[in-house]
């Protein structure tokens, strides 16, 4: 449950929550989040979904119609970057956690699609070429989220090939986390794990700065 409310508190009063819709919009994506994404089943889904919207009529009206409203959606990562006023050095794009315009995928398509490219050209032998489906956008919104939540985990379940690593990368970019990843040999063992963990310790313990751990279920 503080999850949840983690996630409320994150997103600026005023500036982007200025209404009862937009805060109600919030709670409902946050609660969505935390619970419906554990979720394996497209029937439990729906019930999340019914229940939401029966609580939100109970609890407000029927009147405001409100229990109606269309899911929507919050991430950090749509503002872009700003210059400096002195130096003219473009700077880190701004966090803010603020919702999709409209839900209009088509936004989310070009500010992703735009991070790629830049990714693809830092990281050459990690680039990714991904095509930003409507599905595709729904889970790297998801992990997006788990990545700027502190502390945060997820075990990310598919087939293989289906884009869990290339989305987790993108979004630990477009996040400004570290990318940890372990290279197994046949020698590999506990020591050498511990070994890896201590730049990770060091990155995020003593510079205070944001670090994604990746590993599949062959490492």
């Amino acid at each position: 449950l503080s999850r949840v409310f983690q996630g409320i508190f994150t997103c600026p009063l005023g500036s982007v929550i200025d209404s009862e819709q937009t805060l109600l919009s919030l709670w409902r994506h946050e609660a969505t989040r935390v619970f419906q994404d554990r979720l394996i089943d497209a029937t439990d889904k729906k019930w999340f979904d019914t229940c939401i919207s029966k609580l939100i009529e109970e609890k407000l009206g029927a009147a405001k119609g409100m229990h109606r409203m269309e899911p929507g959606y919050f991430v950090d990562f749509l503002r872009p970057p700003e210059e400096d006023p002195e130096t003219g050095e473009e700077l880190p794009p701004p966090k803010v956690y603020e919702p999709v315009p409209r839900n209009d995928f088509g936004v989310l398509r070009t500010v992703i699609g735009s991070y790629m490219s830049r990714f693809k050209e830092v990281n050459k032998l990690q680039a990714v070429d991904l095509v930003l489906f409507d599905d595709a956008l729904l889970h790297f919104m998801r992990i997006s989220r788990i990545i700027r939540t502190p502390r945060g985990s997820a075990l990310l379940v598919g087939v293989g090939g289906s884009g869990k690593q290339s989305l987790s990368r993108l979004a630990s970019y477009i996040a400004d986390s570290t990318i940890a990843q372990i290279t197994l040999t046949k020698t590999y063992g506990i020591s050498n794990l511990l070994d890896d963990f201590k730049p990770m310790y060091r990155t995020a313990g003593v510079f205070n700065k944001s670090c994604s751990f990746i590993f599949t279920d062959k490492e």
